[in-house]
Order: C-alpha cells, then structure tokens, then sequence
C-alpha cells in the first residue's frame, strides 16, 4: 500500500511537465505563427508574464504556508485549482480571436498566460511542497524521488511530442 502512494503522488510529475513543457516548448509558435499574433505584441505579453510569475511564486508559496485546514495546507490548492487549471491550459490554446483582431488576441494571450502561470503555481507549488511533507525520511525520498523524475521524463517527452501532432 505504501509503495502504491509513492507511486500515486509521483505520477503527478506527468502532468506537471506535459503541462509545462507543452506551454513553454509551443506557446509562442502558436500565438505567433499560427495564430499569427505581431511578435512584439507576443514580446511584451511574455515580459508581464515572466514580471507576474517573479511576483505570483512567491505569493502563492506565502499564502499557502499560511494555510490551516483540517486537510493541511497543500490540498485544498491542488483540489480547487486542479480543474481549472485543466481549463485555462485548454482555454490557452483555444482562443476566440484571430489576428484579424489582433488587440483583442493580445489581451487574451496576456491574460491566459498569466492565469496559467497563476494556476500551475498554485497547484505545483502544493503539490511539490507536499514531497518533504510527505516523506520525511532520506530513502523515501530517494525512493519518491526516482518515481518522480520517471514520470516527470515521461510528461517532458509527451509535452514535447502531443502538442505537433494534435
């Protein structure tokens, strides 16, 4: 039973860098070239981002610290952020503009990046943070760990590999 929830929390690797990988390996070629978004445009969302996601980290890690719920500190985060986290990742790649309105694309591609980064913080973050919680002693994490960088690879190639082919 034990190694059966080692191998239960590790799997989320899977998703957590598919996720990432797809995000960060794509996104910009989408919104760019298929969508056909100006690059400076593309240029000036990835800046607020990467200024938003300096500020949202260590925010999300100080409120979820400060969490005390008779389901600990990090589940509530990945249950309620989990599906829409799921959602906005969708929503990413889906937008209802073209670069026929190309403000309008822009905004939307601001603003879902930056929920994105929001969401997979807030879920990751819980969800890494539950590791030494979790398991507090040097071989489970060991033994933990090598599930999770299995899985983690495993999320990392499917994140590259998926997203040309969907």
């Amino acid at each position: 039973m034990n190694k059966i929830r080692k191998l239960c929390y590790s799997f989320g690797a899977i998703a957590t860098a598919l996720s990432y990988q797809a995000f960060s390996t794509y996104i910009i070629f989408f919104y760019v070239d298929t969508l056909r978004l100006e690059a400076r445009l593309a240029a000036i969302a990835m800046l607020i981002y990467g200024a938003w996601n300096a500020i949202n980290d260590p925010i999300a890690g100080f409120i979820s610290d400060s969490t005390r719920t008779k389901w600990g500190r990090r589940i509530p985060y990945i249950l309620l952020g989990s599906i829409p986290f799921g959602i906005i990742f969708f929503l990413l790649w889906s937008p209802p503009f073209t670069s026929v309105d190309m403000i309008a694309l822009f905004w939307y591609f601001l603003i879902f990046i930056c929920l994105f980064d929001t969401l997979y913080t807030v879920v990751v973050l819980n969800w890494a943070t539950l590791f030494p919680e979790m398991y507090p002693s040097l071989a489970e994490r060991a033994q933990v760990n090598s599930y999770r960088q299995t899985f983690g690879m495993i999320g990392l190639v499917i994140g590259i590999a998926l997203p040309p082919i969907i």
